[in-house]
């Protein structure tokens, strides 16, 4: 390697631009024959990076849940008691279940009227931890569900108010499961621009109703739709050489199917109230509903998080002055 006479300017290339340019970034010039062993690190140059971009949170919605997660956390003191309070918040809402026995179960944390819940409360204890090391969002955004956690953290939503949200999401969410248990839902992530991906659907000979439910980024988009269908299409878009993941949903969130428990959600939520931070941060959050920067005054309103089960999710159009890194 260190005969080629490209080496060292390919080398300091890829190390000065293509790396993420961190808040600082050291340098020494050495002599090259060899590193010393013993290398006197307080004589390097040292340089603030010409960008401060900041720090984002970003939030996953459900369908990323499995067994354990976040158990070794638990050793942290606040991890384990932000997950104990939201513990006894779902109770006080009607849970009958330990919050601690479901995140062990292997059988029951990928049911909607546990994971929707489950998936809000490990963020949320997420949150808590690192802000104790003193690590604090400037801007935050949530895919699906996700929104639930971001809005906590931002303040938008109490703990109480966060847990109600997503334990009455799950709720309805597992009602609707049942209910189309012969015929379910289901969402699957695939490797296509949303113009391809509605072209592809209209081509599609597809025996039941798809839609696009998510646009996750420039090339990829989530489908909705009956799972029969989305079974179908996942064994055709491979053929095509193109990407496809069922997703561990149960249910086809962000479609028609989340109408028939719209209203029901709506008045379950009640009165929504924030939390206060007090420590002089003034973080916001970018709304995958709206795709534009949303006050708490909005996330304060039940029919925000009724339009965030139905609509479909425009996550990559977050774009513009207050998009997330």
């Amino acid at each position: 390697m260190h005969g080629d006479a490209n080496f060292i300017g390919d080398c300091t290339y890829t190390l000065a631009a293509r790396r993420t340019l961190m808040s600082w970034r050291s340098f020494s010039v050495v002599d090259g024959r060899g590193v010393p062993e013993t290398l006197d690190l307080s004589a390097a140059k040292c340089e603030r990076a010409g960008r401060d971009v900041g720090v984002a949170f970003i939030f996953t919605g459900q369908g990323a849940q499995y067994a354990n997660m976040g158990m070794e956390l638990l050793r942290y003191p606040i991890f384990q008691a932000t997950l104990a309070e939201a513990h006894s918040i779902f109770q006080e809402l009607g849970a009958g279940w330990s919050l601690f026995d479901v995140l062990r179960d292997q059988a029951r944390i990928n049911r909607p009227e546990f994971s929707q819940p489950l998936c809000t409360a490990l963020q949320i204890a997420l949150v808590e931890p690192l802000g104790s090391f003193n690590i604090f969002p400037d801007v935050v955004v949530g895919h699906s569900s996700g929104e639930i956690a971001a809005a906590y953290t931002v303040g938008a939503l109490s703990l109480r108010s966060a847990c109600k949200v997503s334990y009455h999401r799950g709720l309805l969410a597992g009602r609707v499961a049942a209910a189309s248990a012969l015929q379910p839902g289901a969402m699957m992530s695939v490797n296509l621009a949303e113009p391809e991906a509605e072209s592809y659907l209209v081509k599609a000979s597809l025996p039941g109703r798809v839609s696009v439910a998510c646009i996750n980024s420039p090339t990829n988009v989530t489908l909705s739709g009956d799972e029969v269908t989305i079974d179908q299409l996942q064994v055709d878009l491979e053929k095509d050489g193109v990407f496809a993941r069922k997703l561990r949903t149960g249910v086809a969130y962000h479609s028609p199917a989340m109408h028939q428990v719209a209203g029901e959600y709506l008045s379950s939520l009640g009165s929504l109230e924030k939390r206060e931070l007090h420590d002089g941060r003034n973080p916001f959050m970018v709304s995958t509903v709206t795709s534009q920067r949303v006050a708490t005054i909005s996330l304060l309103d039940p029919q925000y998080w009724v339009d965030n089960l139905e609509s479909p999710d425009p996550t990559e159009r977050c774009s513009g002055p207050y998009a997330t890194p």
